[in-house]
């Protein structure tokens, strides 16, 4: 058996949806143990990992991009050391 993990980002508007794969296990399902069934303990804390630093880069993403444009006149700032080419 083999289970991907995926981490989907929508806005809620029906627009664009980013998709991020976080993990993926691969399990045996011949004669399993009882340690066997489920996440290890390791492994929950890895996913866990892994969807907190995929959440925030997006919530870091996601304000950059809100602040990137002037409030007063909502002309897109530009990046630091990037050339705005018209």
């Amino acid at each position: 058996m083999q289970c991907t993990i995926v981490l989907e980002f929508d806005n809620g508007d029906g627009g664009e949806t980013k998709r991020v794969e976080l993990m993926r296990f691969h399990r045996t399902i011949e004669e399993p143990t009882p340690g066997d069934v489920g996440l290890s303990l390791a492994e929950g804390k890895s996913l866990l990992n892994c969807v907190q630093q995929e959440f925030v880069v997006e919530q870091i993403d996601r304000f950059r991009a809100a602040r990137r444009s002037c409030l007063i006149c909502g002309v897109q700032r530009r990046l630091h050391d990037n050339i705005v080419r018209s």
